[in-house]
């Protein structure tokens, strides 16, 4: 089946998020994000193939308008949609290319701690998701997150320096308190066959779908040792394109091979946004 097929038996994907943190030179904070129901739609743990309501938690969403990442609903048109306006209005938008940062002062550690999970693999019609376990956590400014789920992007959605990569990982996590976000940016760059994604990747779906294993997994195995980083404020990369983001880019690549890259991209064929102007956004860096 053709990825235009596939895509289309859904009518909300994933979008991707991130905490609400604030950027800044010296670390101050900004008001707590407060997702929307949309947006906790489009995170949770329990993402299905639905064109009807998504119930996240005891709430229900209603069903959004379909996006895709090409032609009339792709992402020049995103904005036009309904209930999307601020993925054409927006100052704070995702992804953007990192060319210049400021050193953060004081320092700001980014600890990950996550342990092993029981594959839960999503194909939900606009890139392949793994559901993560509970009891995995990312700490930053202070705050704790839980890792919710991760998932990837091709090519990647930032750029560094103008440099695209083949492919991106985004690790979601949500604060259990406040339900801020912060998502966590991995570059995969094409080179050595990455053994972590080779534990799953031809159990994939072809098709809109889902695929449970036994299969143990950690995704720390394909996070790079070097905990250096990127942040700034931003947006969620899909519709409703919410604002008040915080994103963490990992500076170091990982490896990812030609073969897996052609993988997904049979399946998703490009699923990343274009990138999105700067507008005086200061971008830190540890």
């Amino acid at each position: 089946m053709s990825k235009q097929l596939s895509r289309r038996r859904f009518v909300i994907g994933l979008a991707t998020v991130v905490g609400a943190t604030a950027l800044g030179a010296c670390g101050d904070a900004t008001p707590t994000f407060q997702p929307t129901t949309a947006a906790l739609a489009a995170t949770t743990k329990a993402v299905a193939p639905t064109t009807g309501a998504t119930t996240v938690g005891n709430t229900t969403a209603a069903a959004a308008p379909h996006w895709e990442y090409e032609g009339a609903e792709g992402p020049t048109h995103w904005g036009d949609l309904e209930g999307y306006a601020v993925c054409k209005t927006g100052q704070k938008q995702t992804p953007i290319d990192i060319t210049t940062a400021t050193k953060l002062s004081p320092p700001q550690d980014l600890t990950l701690n996550y342990k092993d999970t029981v594959m839960k693999l999503v194909n939900n019609g606009h890139t392949a998701q793994v559901n993560y376990d509970s009891g995995s956590t990312m700490a930053f400014q202070g705050k704790t997150y839980d890792l919710i789920q991760f998932h990837f992007h091709d090519p990647s959605e930032h750029h560094l320096n103008g440099t695209a990569f083949g492919m991106e990982l985004h690790l979601v996590h949500q604060n259990a308190a406040d339900k801020s976000l912060a998502v966590v940016g991995v570059m995969l760059k094409e080179g050595a066959e990455n053994p972590f994604l080779a534990k799953f990747w031809n159990d994939i779906p072809a098709k809109a779908g889902t695929a449970t294993a036994t299969t143990s997994l950690n995704v720390k195995q394909v996070v790079p040792t070097d905990s250096h980083f990127y942040t700034y404020a931003g947006s969620l990369t899909t519709p409703p394109c919410s604002e008040g983001v915080r994103w963490l880019v990992m500076k170091q690549p990982m490896d990812v091979s030609k073969a897996q890259i052609e993988q997904f991209h049979t399946i998703f064929g490009n699923n990343a946004r274009p990138i999105q102007a700067l507008n005086n956004r200061e971008v830190g860096e540890e």
